[in-house]
């Protein structure tokens, strides 16, 4: 259900105030604590993510090993070792048929010694991965979190991008029409920049928050609203796209970081992904921990998103009473419960596209838990966020590369922290 609004005039470009908009903002925040019940100490359970399609779920039988459901114990992921696909026999490690079992991926390796290495820095930190995934999934639940209320924030600021936004004017833009349209309301019309199917699914919770940003409705978000700052995000940048907004295109290009992958991709490319000349990636081998498939672009994209729509404002980008650093860590916490928690759209739709892959290949659908299907490791997701809010300009590779430098080696040491917790805590 949309919350209650009040219609803003679409015409007007006159942006709020910025003590207003921090004032109103923290009001919401406010008004939702008066409901608020505190998040439990253990991520909310979701199912696991049914391959081949990626959209079922069931549960798993108690004692079965993860990645053997629906495909048998010999099911591993797809490796693609100089040029070739690796077939898993007696002569592989036990730390590489761990590795290939317990994920879903689909990437190339140099050799057998850097399949190995991939191996066992996966290993050595997937625990520590889970773990910050839970951690960010349950700080999103709790109004009072920075986390929270940076999704909040960030939905604030992108609603006044599009209450604001000349270019649906210029184009003779029915408001309403689109906003049914990205809520799922009404058939898209075939110039609709959603004639085309989404490449995932939209949360119906994101695509009212939205639908209400298309209006150019003022009234609070609701609080499922306010947790999807991410993903609506996400999904207003790829509209801004599809519309041909100038000023948005350019924007992105200007500050957009990606990895490099030689233009393949592990749910299209039956060779697998192409880190090799990719500079994040090789440093994070050097450091020791996982690499799935490279810097996030799509945290780099909800990052200058923010920013943009910060600038717009003419208001900082991190939300009242957070600092740049506790800000870019609320962040970094957003897009990793995006991407990893169970039941995630790009978990299913990774899941969904390798799943696809390997059917090609005459290879049996492969089931797994969403924190260990392909999309990108945490340095991956920090590095996305970081490299963006810091400005970094993804111009200037010399500089790209030592901030990757620095962001890898604070993101290990994170990771590192969160191993020795891990083992200094009882065993349950």
């Amino acid at each position: 259900m949309l919350p209650e609004s009040i219609p803003r005039p679409y015409g007007s470009n006159a942006a709020p105030a910025a003590s207003s908009l921090i004032a109103r903002s923290a009001q919401d925040l406010q008004a939702g604590t008066s409901q608020h019940v505190a998040a439990e100490a253990t991520p909310r359970p979701r199912p696991a993510l049914l391959a081949p399609e990626g959209l079922a779920s069931r549960p798993r039988p108690a004692g079965q090993a993860p990645g053997s459901a629906s495909s048998g114990p010999a099911s591993f992921s797809q490796a693609h070792v100089a040029g070739r696909c690796r077939e898993m026999d007696m002569d592989a490690s036990s730390a590489i048929r761990q590795f290939l079992s317990q994920s879903l991926s689909n990437n190339r390796y140099v050799s057998e010694e850097h399949l190995r290495a991939r191996a066992e820095n996966y290993l050595a930190y997937i625990d520590a991965e889970k773990a910050l995934i839970d951690r960010a999934d349950v700080s999103l639940q709790n109004v009072l979190s920075a986390v929270s209320r940076q999704s909040a924030w960030m939905c604030h600021l992108e609603r006044g991008v599009w209450r604001a936004e000349t270019a649906l004017q210029d184009t003779n833009t029915d408001r309403e029409r689109l906003a049914a349209e990205a809520e799922g309301s009404m058939v898209p019309a075939p110039s609709s920049p959603y004639a085309r199917p989404r490449a995932w699914t939209v949360s119906p919770t994101a695509a009212s928050a939205l639908a209400m940003m298309i209006r150019g409705e003022e009234g609070p978000f609701t609080r499922e609203q306010s947790k999807t700052g991410f993903e609506t995000l996400q999904e207003s940048l790829l509209l801004a796209s599809r519309l041909k907004i100038g000023a948005r295109k350019s924007h992105r290009s200007a500050h957009r970081h990606d990895a490099k992958r030689s233009e393949t991709h592990p749910t299209k490319t039956p060779g697998g992904t192409d880190l090799s000349r990719d500079p994040g990636s090789r440093l994070r081998d050097e450091a020791g921990i996982p690499v799935m498939t490279g810097t996030s672009g799509s945290s780099s994209d909800v990052a200058l998103t923010t920013l943009y729509a910060a600038d717009r404002a003419k208001l900082p980008w991190m939300a009242p009473g957070l600092d740049s650093q506790a800000g870019m860590d609320a962040m970094v916490d957003l897009s990793l419960q995006f991407f990893r928690t169970e039941g995630s759209s790009p978990s299913v739709t990774m899941a969904r596209g390798m799943n696809r892959v390997r059917s090609g290949a005459g290879l049996p659908p492969k089931e797994v838990d969403a924190h260990q299907v392909f999309s990108h490791s945490y340095a991956e997701i920090d590095a996305g966020v970081r490299l963006t809010l810091e400005g970094v300009d993804p111009a200037d590779e010399g500089a790209v590369e030592q901030s990757l430098g620095r962001l890898t080696s604070e993101a290990k040491a994170r990771l590192d922290l969160v191993r020795k917790e891990l083992l200094l805590s009882p065993v349950s």
